[in-house]
């Protein structure tokens, strides 16, 4: 997804450009915000958002959200996950 903003941003018209350059450099903010605050904030109009969308050829805004969770949201999961609940404490430091 960000890639694919990159390779189109020379081409947006200027407001779908705003909030194309606006993903980029917060991306993962994006996430958390509904429409009319990307608008805000990237300093552009909810409809120019909707254009930017259909431009990637992404049918709406919660779409560009769920395509670009699967770039940004990639949390490393942390803890043992080898260790099941029958193992003593004593096996598990053994077989470490």
């Amino acid at each position: 997804m960000i890639s694919q903003i990159e390779l189109d941003l020379n081409e947006l018209p200027e407001s779908e450009k705003k909030v194309a350059e606006y993903i980029l450099a917060n991306a993962k903010e994006v996430l958390h915000m509904t429409i009319h605050d990307l608008a805000t904030k990237a300093e552009a109009s909810s409809a120019a958002v909707v254009r930017f969308c259909r431009s990637l050829g992404i049918g709406d805004f919660p779409a560009l959200k769920i395509r670009l969770s699967a770039e940004v949201e990639n949390t490393p999961y942390v803890g043992y996950f080898d260790v099941e609940s029958n193992e003593t404490v004593h096996s598990i430091i053994d077989s470490g």
